[in-house]
């Protein structure tokens, strides 16, 4: 995505955690296409059904949960590219709302479901505080000479 959108890249580092790549500062539109790359790429292992269907279900289950508005998955990034292209100038802290609203209705809804039903959702709850606890420390992809993804 990055080489469709003519992004210079300057570095690619890929760890446990993910990868992490250096490039120059991007426009909310290459941001969009280049976050919107990832769960594509998820969805697209459901062709792979019919002779895998195990690795078809993950790709489904990890697009979907990575197009989940919420900062720092490819869906949070999509929501706030689409906000800035909307509303230049403003979009970025618009979109850090609304991701920062999303994740507090799911912690509540996997809160009340804890509840409910047991230990069930006690992980799910936890990755979701966690994600909701760093949604305001993001590495803005446009700072400086160099963005970071």
């Amino acid at each position: 995505a990055l080489k469709i959108c003519r992004v210079k890249i300057f570095s690619l580092e890929v760890g446990a955690f993910g990868a992490k790549i250096e490039t120059e500062p991007m426009t909310p539109t290459q941001q969009l296409v280049c976050a919107a790359a990832g769960p594509l790429g998820s969805l697209l292992l459901l062709l792979t059904v019919k002779w895998m269907p195990l690795l078809s279900l993950m790709g489904l289950l990890q697009g979907f949960f990575n197009l989940l508005p919420l900062y720092p998955m490819d869906g949070g990034r999509m929501l706030e590219s689409i906000c800035e292209i909307c509303i230049p100038g403003r979009g970025e802290m618009l979109g850090k709302r609304i991701g920062k609203g999303i994740s507090f209705l799911i912690l509540l809804l996997l809160i009340c479901d804890l509840f409910a039903l047991g230990r069930r959702s006690f992980a799910a709850a936890l990755s979701i505080f966690l994600i909701h606890r760093t949604l305001g420390r993001k590495i803005s992809c446009k700072d400086g000479p160099m963005g970071l993804q």
